[in-house]
């Protein structure tokens, strides 16, 4: 998009915290389910909407698609963040959310140091297209894993 001011690059950034962190802020009593199934609803079209970004060179998509994400992260973050809690013995509910912590910010760091070295053989495009159909793909099992389980629970208390 050839931004090239910090500033621009920074407020983004900041745009995308600033949706979760309202997003998690007039939310507090939707329960985890719901905001799970939210995020992980809201996720595909996320990159697709980064992807219309930058092949449109469109700052405007790209706020838009920055929210967005905010807001998926936002939800799957505090959905799932409450099921640990809920599930965890009390005696090793630290133990547990450092688990949790460790892999929440691995899933975060390994994809951007592969889409920072990907674009060196397929260009920012292709990888960008990779990693968002990873994304997608995985955003979408998880959902359907979660409903089927989900569905199988509702059964069970029938």
């Amino acid at each position: 998009m050839n931004i090239h001011s910090p500033a621009t690059s920074g407020a983004i950034v900041a745009e995308l915290f600033a949706a979760g962190a309202v997003t998690v802020a007039l939310t507090p009593l939707l329960p985890s389910r719901v905001t799970m199934f939210s995020g992980l609803a809201l996720l595909p079209p996320s990159p697709g909407l980064l992807l219309w970004a930058q092949a449109a060179g469109s700052i405007a998509l790209l706020i838009l698609a920055s929210a967005l994400c905010g807001v998926a992260s936002a939800f799957g973050f505090r959905g799932s963040l409450q099921e640990v809690n809920r599930i965890a013995p009390p005696k090793q509910r630290a133990e547990l959310l450092s688990a949790y912590l460790l892999c929440c910010y691995s899933g975060n760091a390994l994809p951007a140091v592969g889409v920072a070295l990907l674009p060196r053989h397929v260009g920012h495009l292709r990888a960008n297209v990779a990693f968002a159909a990873v994304c997608v793909m995985l955003a979408l099992i998880a959902l359907a894993t979660g409903m089927r389980q989900a569905h199988r629970e509702d059964r069970q208390k029938r």
